[in-house]
């Protein structure tokens, strides 16, 4: 799995022990000449030059903590850049307490002792997960700060604690500068927090129907226990509706962490019944890297969210009052006391602006889902009318809880289910949505899986093959399947033992983050737009693919560092190649294959067999291919059969069909031949599970090297001396021969 099991590499040579056992014994603090207080690591241009010091926590508070209490998704704020990405997905990766181990180790080594501080040598390290390794990263605790000495980037909401901050500067230092992280996919920060295999999924495609949306729901419940890491995000093509926000409150085109997903049941006693009995509810909880702007559907904290806080830009648009979530109580005005922003710029948008491409309404209605206003107009009524009575009773705690959530739904929830979810209400970023609101608001689910390949579990265990490979020129970057020269990528082979085996591929390109295109620092080198095309071949190939065949998977080509691919695979051989989208491009990427059975994967480097130079003087090139298919037989005596094809000194077994006297194999082979002259042979056998195979006749085949095909129905003969006798039934075959080895 990669849980810090793997091999460790030290980023630039820097060894985290030797260093601080170098500047505890000189009574020195650290300072990383490799990633020094400037401008330089900054990366960020103009807008901050000259305008940032540069302090360590000792001297911002009097007792600093790398940990107050325990790491919590509540410690993960975003800062002034662009980097909610990266934030999000530290949030997810503190609700499991293994990965987070192995991104900061030896915590507890690393923490301040203030009884002793001798052991304070201001050096800390991390570790990320970079194309099959991990890499252990030494900072310095320099940490960017403003003139206020307030900490520019990623912060706690706890004053003296600085794990994330510290975390954030040594994934800069990884990427090349805090500039690098402006931006960037969720996916990325995820594996590299895990080593995991990390999907993207479109919710806008394919998750429409109620059936489809149904098995997401299950999916995510799985992963969730399976300790996999997810975060959302609603994008939008629209630049004019970036980090605006929509009817519901959630911000466009800013990213969440999904730090829990529970099925909680519903209660039926109380107020007007808006539940089923004995009815589940699936909820997710999210946290907003701003530590504020919350969901204010369904299940919503509903506490005051003014219009002032965090984010990537500064510049968030909220939307008026009056679009607030139907049915909430009475004052609702309140919620936009205190904004700093113009009446001129607040925007409202129903949820149609939430679709990639969509542009703003300009009706004004709401179209939040249907359960939700109903359940808020059905309840709403009541919850006033004990309202209004406040001053005349002393609540129980539970009481109070629920009066200071202005979203009713709460009240149907169980005192027990409340306690086991850990219900707060405050305006701290983190809120519970119902999942049929999250696949209505969102666009984008990232999530992280952790495959298990230990044996020694009760949960599903993988097969791992790992292959690191690179595109080069001229031979082999050949681009996607649309150009002629799609076949001069590098290619790799795997047999399916087995029928609708699961099986999971993933290509991940080199990093580009804080690379410059053409040593241009303000110009950033894009990702190249990678994926990978899978086809099923014959069943005895060795050697590279100098022709097009059957396709069985082709994935998405985009610019992103990784692409994914899960399915089912039916039984055979198959060829995978990964490839860059245009020719020519050339870099490094590893691929990585899991599978619910043992498979082994290996890449095909020749073109054709040739003869070891020890056999040279006694063995002869093969100056013929071909290929052949046997399709299948008719009119036979028996009913448990399969055929062997024998070409030369070489043979292809079929499996065994049960119970037809008319089976389809469908077995396909390739043969490299000496002897154009040498007939191909394939044999019916019966299969005698308690006796000796019966042979049931053969057919033979002759033809020339003029790469033209063949189609016969072979009638079944005898072998040997006995050739002219004739068996009952005939085969199907198809077969070409080709002059060029290039050809197959």
């Amino acid at each position: 799995m990669g849980w810090g099991n793997g091999d460790v590499i030290k980023f630039k040579g820097q060894s985290y022990g030797k260093l601080r056992r170098k500047y505890m014994e000189a009574k020195q603090l650290f300072e990383d000449p490799l990633f020094p207080p400037n401008d330089n690591s900054l990366g960020l241009g103009r807008q901050f030059t000259g305008r940032v010091q540069w302090k360590r926590p000792t001297e911002l508070t009097e007792s600093p903590r790398l940990f107050v209490e325990k790491a919590s998704s509540k410690d993960v704020t975003q800062g002034r850049l662009g980097n909610c990405w990266l934030v999000a997905a530290c949030a997810a990766l503190t609700t499991v307490k293994e990965l987070w181990k192995t991104v900061v180790p030896d915590y507890k080594l690393q923490e301040w002792d203030p009884t002793r501080p001798e052991q304070y040598a201001g050096i800390f390290h991390f570790r990320f997960w970079r194309t099959g390794k991990w890499v252990d990263v030494v900072i310095d605790d320099l940490l960017p700060v403003d003139a206020e000495g307030q900490l520019i980037f990623c912060h706690s909401t706890t004053q003296n604690e600085f794990w994330s901050a510290l975390l954030e500067k040594a994934y800069a230092k990884l990427c090349g500068s805090y500039g690098a992280l402006d931006g960037g996919n969720l996916c990325d920060a995820l594996i590299d927090f895990t080593s995991g295999i990390g999907e993207m999924i479109n919710l806008r495609e394919g998750y429409t129907s109620l059936e489809s949306k149904e098995k997401l729901r299950k999916q995510m419940l799985r992963r969730h226990d399976e300790h996999a890491l997810m975060c959302c995000a609603i994008s939008t093509n629209d630049s004019s509706l970036f980090e605006t926000r929509t009817r519901t409150g959630l911000v466009i085109g800013h990213a969440y962490g999904i730090t829990s997903v529970k099925e909680i049941n519903v209660g039926t006693a109380g107020l007007m019944s808006i539940f089923k009995s004995g009815e589940k509810i699936t909820l997710l909880r999210l946290r907003n890297p701003w530590g504020s702007k919350e969901w204010t559907g369904a299940f919503s904290d509903g506490v005051n969210q003014g219009a002032s806080g965090g984010g990537d830009t500064n510049n968030t648009q909220l939307h008026s009052a009056s679009t607030s979530r139907v049915g909430a109580d009475e004052s609702e005005d309140e919620d936009d006391e205190g904004s700093d922003i113009p009446n001129s710029k607040l925007r409202a948008f129903d949820n149609s602006s939430i679709s990639l491409g969509s542009g703003p309404s300009t009706s004004g209605r709401s179209h939040a889902p249907a359960a939700a206003s109903n359940i808020a107009t059905n309840i709403s009524p009541s919850y006033k009318n004990v309202k209004k009575y406040r001053n005349e009773f002393a609540y129980t705690q539970e009481q109070l809880l629920n009066m200071n959530s202005r979203s009713p739904e709460w009240v149907k929830i169980p005192k027990s289910e409340k306690e086991k979810l850990g219900l707060t209400f405050e305006d701290d970023g983190e809120f519970w949505i119902p999942y049929e609101d999250f696949a209505a608001e969102f666009t984008d689910l990232s999530v992280c899986q952790l495959v298990n390949t230990s044996i020694f579990s009760f949960r599903k265990t993988w097969s791992e093959n790992n292959l690191f490979g690179q595109w080069t020129n001229p031979h082999r970057a050949g681009g996607c399947p649309n150009h002629d020269t799609f076949l001069r990528n590098p290619q790799y082979y795997f047999d399916v033992p087995k029928e609708g085996l699961e099986l999971m591929i993933q290509i991940i390109q080199t990093d580009r983050r804080g690379v410059s295109e053409n040593n241009d620092s303000a110009r950033r080198a894009e990702y190249n737009s990678i994926g990978f095309h899978v086809m099923k071949v014959e069943d005895n190939r060795e050697h590279r693919l100098h022709k097009m065949q059957k396709k069985a998977v082709t994935s998405d080509y985009c610019k992103t560092r990784s692409m994914f691919f899960q399915g089912n695979l039916d039984e055979g051989r198959y060829v995978v190649v990964p490839t860059t989208f245009e020719p020519g491009i050339a870099t490094e990427f590893l691929m990585r294959v899991y599978s619910d059975a043992a498979i082994a994967v290996k890449e095909l480097t020749h073109d054709y067999p040739e003869p070891h130079w020890m056999c040279t003087p006694f063995c002869s090139a093969p100056t013929c291919v071909t290929v052949i298919t046997v399709e299948g037989a008719s009119e036979l005596k028996a009913d448990n059969t399969y055929c062997i094809i024998k070409v030369e000194r070489e043979q292809l077994r079929s499996p065994t069909v049960e119970g037809s006297y008319s089976p389809t194999w469908n077995l396909k082979g390739i043969f490299f031949r000496t002897d154009i002259c040498k007939p191909i042979v394939v044999e019916l056998w019966e299969n005698r599970m308690l006796q000796r195979d019966h042979f049931l006749g053969n057919a033979v085949l002759t033809g020339a090297a003029d790469n033209q095909m063949t189609s016969v129905k072979a009638p079944l003969v005898g072998r040997g001396q006995k050739q002219s006798e004739r068996h009952p039934g005939e085969m199907k075959i198809t077969f070409i021969t080709y002059d060029d080895l290039n050809s197959a």
